[in-house]
């Protein structure tokens, strides 16, 4: 996956110029070197350089400097020290953007617990204290977010033909491949108008929530160690060399699919609309997003640098970080879910719609509109059941977050960016 420090930063502005550093002076003259003793540096006359240390000197020495304060005194806050209020959260919209970005992904970062168990399987958790009214920690409330475990080789090796089909694209695609490298927010851009210069709200939210959903997958990638489609035949000749990091899950899946839920929450765009028959039928932006997002998806297997289940979970890990970020942004929780990589076989045998083209629309709940069959390797997830040894309270449901915090003025200045925008 190409990861945020590769990839999209936002824009950080520019970071000046470090100015000139002058010159040095000059040395003088030593004189001559005949005449010995202390005498010799108290000789009539000067050299250049002593005169220049005289001078420094002297204005340390005797003069003495005042500064000129504002009359009247300028307050700097409302606080009653004249200083700005503690913890002021619309004081960051007057931060340099970057270190805007870094804040609210502090705040982002801190309740987010990843684990790797022995059992193989890599967790996020939404973790919490219960903090009394004398402000003494107390037991935590835990929340689960997303669980992972990796599918058998056997999986990938059946998957490996389909990788080798798929390369029969390439010469279609390249363009594409080679433009989508990096995080693709040009794609994007094209279908909701994105730019710098009246969304720069948007591009700064979208840049927090993909250096969060790095931080999850990296540490799946990490820990699961998969290998790429050319360790399973030396007949995938990739047409683009990938980063050095594990392939499951996919990166680039789980990006392009939490830019597209993002996009869809911001513009206002329901999932769904009826018509007059009551037929469930796609908003025309919220296809054309899905639509974009597993384009480039498939793009990466295309390109032989990936396995279509990695696209599977991929696309699972995209949608919850997505659906935490918006949680921790405007308290509407979000659904945790778990992908069970040893259930993607079935009697020894990859289940069939795994050797197909990876479907987009394959639901990942039970309370999907579409009531379709839930497959068996991807399951809802509950409450963490309650440990007494950890101390751990259980709350349903999550509690909503305060919107005086930088996540929630982020969403408020990026939301605003689309006020012109028709709502459902």
């Amino acid at each position: 996956m190409a990861g945020y420090n590769g990839s999209f930063q936002g824009f950080q502005g520019f970071q000046g110029f470090q100015g000139f550093q002058g010159f040095q002076g000059f040395q003088g003259f030593q004189g001559f070197q005949g005449f010995q003793g202390f005498g010799s540096v108290i000789l009539p006359g000067a050299d250049p350089a002593t005169s220049f240390a005289l001078t420094s000197s002297r204005e340390e020495l005797v003069q003495r400097r005042i500064v000129t304060l504002w009359n009247p005194l300028r307050k700097q806050g409302s606080a009653p020290d004249g200083l700005p209020p503690f913890l002021d959260i619309e004081r960051s919209d007057d931060w340099a953007d970057d270190i805007r970005v870094e804040n609210c992904m502090t705040e982002l970062m801190q309740p987010l617990h990843l684990t790797v168990s022995k059992k193989g399987m890599v967790s996020a958790r939404h973790v919490v204290p219960r903090i009394s009214a004398n402000g003494s920690w107390g037991a935590v409330e835990t929340h689960r977010i997303i669980e992972i475990s990796r599918p058998p080789a056997a999986l990938f090796e059946a998957q490996t033909q389909g990788v080798f089909d798929m390369g029969d694209l390439r010469n279609e695609r390249m363009a594409e491949i080679v433009s989508q490298i990096g995080i693709p927010m040009q794609f994007w851009a094209s279908i909701v108008d994105l730019n710098s210069t009246d969304k720069p709200r948007t591009l700064e939210l979208l840049s927090i929530a993909l250096q969060c959903l790095s931080h999850v997958n990296q540490i799946a990638k990490h820990a699961f160690g998969c290998p790429r489609p050319t360790a399973y035949s030396p007949s995938i000749q990739p047409m683009i060399n990938p980063r050095r990091f594990g392939a499951f899950p996919c990166g680039h899946a789980a990006e392009a699919f939490l830019v597209a839920r993002l996009l869809q929450e911001l513009s206002g765009q329901c999932p769904f609309d009826q018509d007059d028959s009551g037929n469930r039928n796609d908003l025309a932006l919220r296809q054309q997003l899905q639509r974009l997002a597993k384009r480039i998806s498939d793009n990466r297997v295309v390109a032989g640098v990936h396995f279509q289940i990695d696209n599977v979970a991929g696309r699972m890990v995209g949608e919850t970080i997505a659906e935490y970020v918006l949680h921790r942004c405007r308290g509407c929780g979000w659904q945790a879910r778990k992908f069970n990589g040893k259930r993607t076989m079935e009697y020894g045998k990859p289940r069939p719609e795994l050797l197909k083209d990876f479907d987009r629309h394959q639901p990942m709940d039970k309370n999907d509109p579409a009531q379709q069959t839930l497959a068996p390797y991807f399951m809802p997830l509950d409450y963490e059941k309650p440990s007494e040894t950890e101390g751990t309270i259980l709350q349903a449901p999550v509690t909503p977050e305060k919107r005086d915090t930088l996540l929630g003025r982020a969403w408020t200045r990026a939301l605003a960016e689309w006020a012109d925008w028709p709502r459902c």
